[in-house]
């Protein structure tokens, strides 16, 4: 294993190891409360010495009946007690999410297609959260196997500008049975490079990283648990600070770093105009993003609060704007 986790450390991969896990052939997760002890002691002082290395205390934890919530806690606590160098931490879910402020989570790890709602789970929390699972690009029979590249590709973006980090599997049938998501080899789906492009993207934004803009409907509702319990009122009223500048109604989702950087995803809809709504009195590049066919094109070197974008309408496109009047 060491070798293996090694290998992921040269090609700039972090290991987050499933510790317990209700499929295993050996017997692990049926061991007594002693051998579980003992296990998470070893298994720990083995490998917490790798830098690459995540706690994976579970992958679907409840679907082991025959650990308690206190066995859930005891073996945190171990797995923390025993790592004197605090890696990452957290327990994956399949129905009932584990409580991610448990204070020794490091952040949440999260089994749903809706990576929309990474703002919602943010808040919840306090943690960063990772999508551990929104499905897989494939043609399995099972359900989570077989979304089209499409819609893994937006799950990502989805994730992206609610502030949350979303991870990549494949399952495409073969002759051999050999799925990509459980035996590795060459990965087929188009996926792949349409994420690759985002991750650039990413790359070249603030160091940061990219937090969810609050004053959007997009975000409002989200928080509000869905249009089913939105209040109008909070709907449109101002963001505190923001009650003087010029109203403009942003509904999209976007992230970014204020007064810096925005980043704004259409998913499906396909609007031909766009109301920037930067902070007022700043200037902005804009730059028009299709998702899919991995373009950028520039729309405009200075665009303001209240101007009016026009493109051609299409699916899976996003507009990201740079500050370049300095700040």
């Amino acid at each position: 294993m060491k070798k293996r986790i090694n290998q992921l450390a040269e090609i700039g991969v972090e290991a987050d190891l499933i510790i317990f896990h209700p499929y295993d052939r050996w017997g692990f997760s049926k061991m007594s409360p002693d051998e579980d002890d003992q296990y998470l002691k070893y298994f720990v002082a083995r490998l917490a010495a790798l830098p690459n290395v995540w706690w994976s205390m579970a992958n679907e934890y409840d679907l082991m009946p025959s650990k308690t919530m206190a066995d859930w806690d005891r073996f945190i606590h171990i797995t923390s007690d025993n790592d004197p160098f605090g890696h990452l931490l957290s327990v994956h879910n399949c129905f009932a999410f584990y409580d991610h402020n448990h204070p020794r989570i490091t952040h949440s790890s999260i089994q749903r297609s809706g990576a929309n709602l990474s703002a919602l789970w943010r808040e919840k929390y306090g943690k960063p959260v990772s999508i551990d699972e929104c499905c897989y690009e494939g043609d399995i029979a099972e359900l989570w196997g077989n979304i089209s590249a499409q819609k893994m590709v937006r799950r990502f973006w989805d994730g992206t500008v609610n502030g949350g980090y979303v991870t990549h599997g494949e399952t495409y049938y073969n002759d051999e049975e050999n799925l990509w998501w459980a035996k590795g080899g060459k990965l087929i789906g188009e996926s792949v490079e349409r994420i690759a492009f985002l991750r650039k993207i990413l790359e070249e934004g603030p160091d940061e990283g990219l937090d969810p803009v609050k004053s959007t409907g997009a975000y409002r509702t989200t928080i509000a648990g869905g249009l089913d319990n939105v209040v109008l009122a909070q709907l449109f009223q101002p963001t505190p600070g923001e009650e003087d500048w010029p109203r403009v109604q942003a509904w999209f989702a976007t992230a970014g770093q204020p007064h810096r950087y925005y980043l704004s995803y259409l998913g499906e809809n396909q609007p031909s105009e766009f109301a920037v709504a930067t902070p007022p009195g700043e200037k902005y590049s804009a730059t028009l993003i299709d998702t899919w066919e991995m373009t950028e094109k520039t729309l405009s070197d200075s665009v303001e609060r209240g101007d009016i974008l026009h493109f051609s309408p299409k699916p899976y496109q996003a507009l990201l704007f740079k500050r370049v009047d300095g700040e």
